[in-house]
């Protein structure tokens, strides 16, 4: 059985349509075939994106 995608929050979205997902400390392009993003904090599964959305609404 294939593990699922880690989901990403979005950070930065160039113009090539490449993205950075929040938890990267440098910008950096998601690997789109292991990986994907969302632009809302619902629907993200990664730990270290959760973990910096939950230290920000506090």
């Amino acid at each position: 059985m294939r593990e699922k995608r880690k989901i990403h929050k979005a950070k930065y979205i160039a113009p090539n349509g490449d993205v950075s997902p929040l938890c990267a400390k440098t910008p950096k392009a998601i690997n789109m075939k292991l990986e994907s993003w969302v632009n809302q904090n619902e629907g993200v599964t990664c730990d270290k994106c959760l973990k910096i959305i939950n230290w920000k609404e506090q």
